[in-house]
């Protein structure tokens, strides 16, 4: 019987240090999600790196169509 009642209670420490864990893990990520909006806050006029990135790349790649359509006129 004494074996029966550790097996139960070693069950259900290994299910609740699973679930810590997992919330410990979810935690970490929300806290990281909060953080990065607290700094995009700070300061709404300035964009993220990476955002700034696509921008310029789509920039760019419209100056370069727009110069291919201008010389194709002119030919």
């Amino acid at each position: 019987m004494e074996f029966g009642l550790y097996s139960l209670h070693e069950c259900m420490t290994d299910t609740m240090q699973d679930t810590e864990s997992s919330m410990a893990l979810e935690l970490t990520s929300i806290q990281e999600l909060v953080d990065g909006l607290c700094l995009l806050a700070a300061d709404p006029g300035t964009l993220p790196a990476a955002s700034q990135q696509v921008i310029d790349d789509y920039q760019h790649t419209q100056c370069i169509w727009f110069c291919q359509v201008r010389t194709d006129v002119f030919i």
